[in-house]
C-alpha cells in the first residue's frame, strides 16, 4: 500500500491522482486513522500527440557525397521519414530532400550537419499537404 507524507498550509489545496479500473473504489487513510473516500473522475488524453512532439521515428536516406575520399565532404540526397509513436491520425511518412556536411572523427565515426525539405505523403483531412524541414546534428557509427 503506497503511503507517504506531505505539509501544507491550511489554506492550500492537495490534488491526488490514482489510476484504477473504471468504478474501483480508492480511500486516503489519513495518520489518525480516518477515511476520505476518493471521488471518480474521467480520464484525460493529456499525452500529447501529433507532428512536433516527442516521439520514435524510422528515417532512411540515399545520399550522394561530391568528395567521397576525403575527411569531409559535403553531400545532397533524398530521405523518408516516419513517425512511429505518437500519431494523431494515419501516417504515410515524408519524403524529403537533403543537403548536409559530413566529416571523420575516426576511421568509424564521422560527425554531420544536414538539413532538408520534404512534404508528407499523408494530406490533411483539409486535403491540404504538410510540409516538413528537417535540421539534425548527430555522429555516424560505422558497426
Amino acid at each position: 500500500m503506497p503511503s507517504g507524507v506531505a505539509w501544507l498550509p491550511a489554506s492550500e489545496d492537495l490534488r491526488l491522482q490514482v489510476r484504477a479500473s473504471p468504478g474501483a473504489r480508492a480511500t486516503l487513510i489519513l495518520a489518525d486513522g480516518s477515511t476520505l473516500p476518493l471521488v471518480e473522475e474521467p480520464a484525460t488524453d493529456d499525452v500529447p500527440a501529433g507532428i512536433g512532439v516527442t516521439a520514435l521515428h524510422a528515417f532512411g536516406s540515399a545520399n550522394y557525397y561530391f568528395t567521397p575520399g576525403s575527411l569531409a565532404s559535403v553531400y545532397a540526397g533524398a530521405g523518408y521519414w516516419a513517425q512511429i509513436t505518437a500519431r494523431d491520425g494515419p501516417d504515410n511518412g515524408s519524403v524529403l530532400g537533403l543537403g548536409g556536411f559530413e566529416a571523420a572523427l575516426s576511421s568509424r565515426a564521422t560527425v554531420y550537419v544536414e538539413g532538408g525539405y520534404g512534404f508528407a505523403l499523408t494530406q490533411t483531412d483539409g486535403g491540404a499537404t504538410r510540409q516538413r524541414f528537417v535540421a539534425r546534428i548527430g555522429v555516424r557509427v560505422k558497426l
